[in-house]
């Protein structure tokens, strides 16, 4: 690579997923040998990567007597997450791992592979989704890491024009994968039981060709396209039957045995029935395997920074100013004509939140007082909009508030007003703003009939995204269920709904992961967050949640993450009042500003608070970022002072600045003219910008995208 040839710079190379590093120790001295014939003199740096659950002490056994000429460092973690500082690799390596997904869809009970003959389409389908999700994932993390000339090669098990070649998930004989018919004979023999067989699963997808440049297709702007090659290999040719099943065992046995559960003595005896399986299908004439290659190059950043309409923002500078999702904003509409009229796609939302491939961002409102008319509403909420235009938001949230002293003896911080209905506030905002709302509704009504006379009048103020919340406790008086009220909504075409989170409850019950299951089931397609101020509390609930997803067999959904500034003692206490879970260290930092004596100190605690927040979402996407659960981000703010609601503009900016850069992926802001009035609908930038056109209205403003 051209990094190769710039004598001086320093020569870093990364290796990713090692295992126990023979082969890796094979390649290093190969890559050595190169460097040292062409900078003879100079130092190189070789990073061995792989999981935390990998055996490091035999990885650092096997380097250490390599006795490598360069300096070594070991990385325990997923690369699915971010490894190395930006623009910091010369060289970026991976040998046959990049097979395995981050997380394992959902996959039939008698099969293990995905790639089994007998898996159904629509199943194949999501692995395949998630393989090209992960592997634009992975090439985004590398553009990030690698400097300007610095090259990727990557070799995965895959490669073909139609299906790869894999002749142990897809035998000659025509049957079930060879590891399915291993386990079918340990249960048939009471080796094992029958449930711990359909629960194997091993979590890898095999890429064609054209699927790999597709993903490669999708970061071109960084990454320039050097080569992609596949071929057909004979693997274990040669081989016993007996070295053969033992070759497939070990490279597939931590994942069979961690997905069924059963133990290392049950696996050794499914161990002895695959060498029975490959001695029958195979005797000693080895398996069919194909394998893929993609070599890219990352283009240098100057000439990618031109080549965009807009700046690429980096991490230190990273600034949100708005839509994050381009769209077609057609040309003022009358106010009161349809949603259809104005070529607006009311769903839009809903899908954004449901997608796993993206973070959605939302800005929380209350509704105000009840009282308020009509036109006093309307005016509201468009100031509200008027200050949130310039930041990247997907839509918004109206909140359903609720006395809620049932949950807490004590007495309530701020004193309960009535709000006017949610639904009517509500339906100003896409006129105001040309995006959709999350109606939060809690399910209050006595009965279905009574739940589903609120769903016409929603229906009919054109709400399509509701977020369900239950009573306020367990002993409020009897009312509609979550499960019934779910039902409801999902009989509603053009309706979809998510439900509400709660950390603090994991910590305590340990089943909060196992609720947002059920809700799931219920129909729900995204959960909404209280307000987060204990970092490890969301942490814990992300992992057990991924865990029991992968172990279910089912894909998590989206999770946004709420956070609120607090710059007053009283907020503060209302906050903990809600049962936000507030660390005495934070809550600490933040009444330190609050209580002194300079100027100025609301504003002061305020940042604190911010600060605060901004240091928790960096620890959970540190954390938990890569376990397998899509986030996104709401901001809201918790009281009426001025000093607080001013900081969610500044919250947003920074928490939404620090969830793009985690996902390593270069954005830009660009900003077009539109009517101030019309709809929007997800589109081509290139046609937001012919009909956005070169001379506007004065009533129209700017807006833009990322």
């Amino acid at each position: 690579p051209p990094a190769l040839r710039q004598r001086g710079e320093p020569f870093v190379v990364a290796d990713l997923g090692v295992a126990a590093g023979a082969n890796a120790v094979s390649v290093a001295r190969l890559v050595i040998s190169e460097f040292m014939g062409r900078r003879p003199g100079e130092a190189i740096s070789y990073a061995f990567e792989d999981l935390p659950l990998n055996d490091w002490t035999v990885l650092a056994q096997t380097v250490s007597a390599a006795k490598l000429p360069c300096f070594t460092s070991f990385v325990p973690r997923s690369f699915y997450e971010p490894l190395f500082p930006p623009a910091s690799l010369s060289l970026s390596l991976s040998f046959i791992t990049l097979h395995w997904l981050s997380e394992a869809p959902r996959l039939s009970a008698d099969a293990v592979l995905a790639m089994e003959r007998h898996t159904a389409a629509d199943v194949a389908a999501e692995w395949r989704d998630q393989a090209h999700v992960d592997l634009v994932s992975f090439l985004r993390l590398r553009a990030t890491e690698l400097k300007d000339g610095g090259e990727g090669v990557y070799l995965m098990v895959g490669g073909g024009a139609a299906l790869p070649a894999h002749e142990w998930a897809r035998p000659p004989s025509g049957g079930p994968s060879i590891f399915s018919v291993a386990l079918s004979r340990a249960v048939a023999a009471g080796d094992i039981d029958e449930a711990a067989a359909m629960a194997a699963s091993v979590a890898y997808h095999l890429r064609t060709d054209d699927e790999v440049r597709r993903a490669a297709g999708e970061v071109g702007a960084s990454l320039e396209l050097l080569d992609v090659t596949s071929a057909e290999v004979r693997v274990a040719e040669g081989r016993s039957a007996e070295e053969h099943a033992d070759l497939a065992w070990a490279i597939h046995s931590n994942s069979i045995l961690s997905s069924s559960g059963i133990g290392d003595e049950a696996g050794e005896r499914v161990r002895l029935h695959l060498r029975d399986v490959v001695a029958t299908e195979f005797g000693d004439s080895g398996a069919t395997i194909s394998y893929v290659s993609l070599a890219v190059r990352r283009i240098p950043r100057e000439a990618n920074a031109a080549s965009e309409e807009g700046a690429v923002a980096p991490a230190s500078e990273a600034v949100a100013t708005a839509a994050l999702e381009s769209r077609r904003l057609p040309r003022a509409a009358p106010a009161g004509c349809s949603y259809s009229q104005r070529g607006w796609d009311p769903m839009w939302l809903a899908r954004a939140l449901a997608d796993p491939a993206r973070p959605t961002f939302l800005f929380g409102s209350t509704p105000p007082r009840d009282g308020t008319t009509a036109a006093e509403a309307a005016q509201i909420c468009a100031k509200f909009v008027a200050r949130s235009r310039a930041h990247a938001s997907d839509g918004f949230i109206v909140y359903d508030i609720q006395d809620e002293s049932s949950r807490n003896a004590e007495s309530r911080p701020f004193p309960f007003r009535r709000t006017i209905d949610p639904s009517e506030y509500a339906q100003h905002f896409p006129p105001a703003s040309g995006k959709s709302t999350v109606l939060y509704k809690a399910c209050s009504e006595a009965d279905e009939a009574a739940f589903a006379s609120w769903l016409d009048g929603a229906q009919r103020r054109n709400h399509h995204t509701l977020n369900l919340v239950g009573p306020s406790s367990s002993g409020d008086t009897p009312r509609i269920s979550m499960e019934r009220a779910a039902a409801l909504v999902n009989e509603r075409p053009g309706m979809a709904f998510g439900c509400v989170t709660i950390a603090e409850r994991h910590l305590t019950k340990g089943t909060e992961h196992l609720v947002l299951l059920r809700k799931a089931g219920y129909g729900a397609k995204w959960f909404i967050s209280q307000a987060v101020y204990d970092a490890e509390a969301t942490i814990k609930l992300l992992h057990d949640y991924a865990g029991e997803c992968r172990r279910r067999g089912c894909r998590p959904v989206k999770i946004l993450l709420t956070f609120a500034p607090v710059g007053r003692p009283k907020t503060l206490q209302f906050v903990k009042w809600l049962g936000v879970h507030v660390p005495s260290a934070v809550e600490e930092r933040i009444l330190a500003k609050a209580n002194a004596t300079e100027s100025k100190t609301k504003e002061a605690a305020v940042l604190e608070s911010i600060d605060v927040c901004c240091e928790a979402l960096q620890r959970i996407l540190q954390m938990a970022g890569g376990c397998g659960v899509p986030l996104g981000l709401s901001v809201e703010s918790l009281s009426g002072f001025r000093e607080e609601i001013d900081g969610c503009f500044e919250l947003f900016r920074r928490l939404q600045a620090t969830m793009l850069d985690s996902v390593c992926s270069p954005w830009a802001v660009r900003w077009y003219r539109v009517p101030v009035h019309s709809m929007a609908r997800s589109h081509s930038e290139e046609q937001l910008a012919a009909d956005a056109g070169p001379e506007m209205a004065e009533e129209e403003q700017a807006a833009g995208s990322i």
